[in-house]
């Protein structure tokens, strides 16, 4: 691949009145991948010869499983804008996808160095110390990012990569963390990620973790829950509800949810696996890598503030008169009250490695 000018750059600037049809078209694409609509977003995009829509017609093809495609796009969009660090974004993230891993950190490198010097982060690198939470989602994690959040020496964003927080639909993970980093004005930025994001970004962890190294995020915090039956029950119960989390005065109501536990992807068993090899994948990782480990049963569950305090130490932040607990536990009652098919739930499990779990 070649980072010299493309052909298309002799003939000079292009019209006004072109560029407001391109930048039209590609607003018109983003919408359409919003809602869905890849086959009717890639349609437009492939008329459409600028290098940004290159890049979105790029992700356009990893939705799609032509990741081959994906490569010969991004790798355009750089010919096209060899100054780019989105275009150099895209085209880490799509190699990452075909498992080209050492090719992809290498072409992230430079797109981080491009993107450092292009003027789009408000603080030094150098003057940052950075953190990342990884968590498994229903393991106390909402509490002790409240928590952290009242610090004023810490800019907490969250899980930044759900699009209940602000990630957009099939945007490039790499662009968006990029855009994050620079947005933030402090000298320590937090953000979350969930166990299996890797999954739905489709993001090697060891990739991703390259990345992290890069953008100063010298900490890491491993927020995890033992009991994954609850978790997983508890995950049922919110969406049923849409009741994710609870102020400390708000008053609750059981309300019990069928679980399933037909074989196949969407029985407990299942589940119940993909959640354990998730975890193993950060494990493994993080083998190799200094972090404070965390556990819900022993650090958050009933005393937040222990958890906290040891974050807070451990990214040596200065204590604080005054940290409120705002939140409290979703659901403080027994397996068996929270699942309305209990007994066929316990047949599933038995003689499981889960089955300990329901009675926890």
């Amino acid at each position: 691949m070649s980072l010299g000018s493309h052909p298309l750059a002799a003939h000079g600037h292009t019209s006004r009145g072109r560029e407001r049809s391109t930048a039209h078209v590609i607003t018109r694409a983003r919408q359409m991948l919003g809602a869905g609509h890849l086959d009717a977003a890639a349609a437009a995009l492939a008329a459409v010869a600028d290098p940004t829509a290159d890049t979105l017609l790029a992700q356009v093809r990893v939705a799609q499983d032509a990741p081959h495609e994906a490569i010969r796009l991004a790798e355009r969009a750089v010919d096209r804008d060899p100054g780019s660090w989105q275009a150099l974004a895209q085209l880490a993230y799509v190699q990452s996808i075909i498992g080209a891993g050492d090719l992809a950190q290498a072409t992230a490198r430079a797109a981080v160095h491009r993107w450092a010097s292009s003027g789009a982060r408000r603080v030094a690198p150098n003057l940052r110390r950075n953190v990342v939470m990884l968590h498994c989602g229903r393991c106390g994690s909402t509490v002790l990012a409240d928590l952290l959040a009242q610090h004023f020496e810490l800019d907490w964003d969250g899980e930044i990569f759900t699009e209940t927080h602000r990630f957009p639909p099939h945007e490039n993970p790499i662009s968006f963390l990029l855009q994050c980093v620079g947005d933030s004005m402090s000298s320590m930025y937090g953000i979350e990620i969930k166990s299996r994001q890797d999954e739905i970004h489709r993001i090697d962890l060891d990739f991703l973790f390259a990345l992290l190294d890069e953008l100063a995020f010298s900490k890491t915090v491993f927020l995890r829950r033992r009991n994954l039956v609850r978790r997983l029950v508890s995950s049922d119960i919110a969406a049923t509800t849409n009741q994710w989390h609870a102020r400390v005065r708000d008053r609750l109501e059981a309300r019990p949810v069928h679980i399933s536990v037909a074989p196949g992807e969407d029985g407990i068993r299942c589940r119940l696996e993909r959640e354990a090899r998730a975890l193993r994948r950060i494990e493994r990782v993080l083998q190799t890598r200094p972090h404070l480990a965390l556990h819900y049963e022993d650090d958050v569950m009933d005393d937040p503030m222990r958890g906290y305090t040891m974050v807070r130490d451990y990214l040596e932040l200065t204590p604080l008169r005054r940290v409120e607990v705002r939140l409290r536990r979703t659901n403080p009652v027994p397996v068996s009250a929270m699942v309305s098919n209990f007994a066929e739930l316990a047949q599933a499990l038995a003689g499981t490695r889960f089955e300990a779990m329901l009675h926890d």
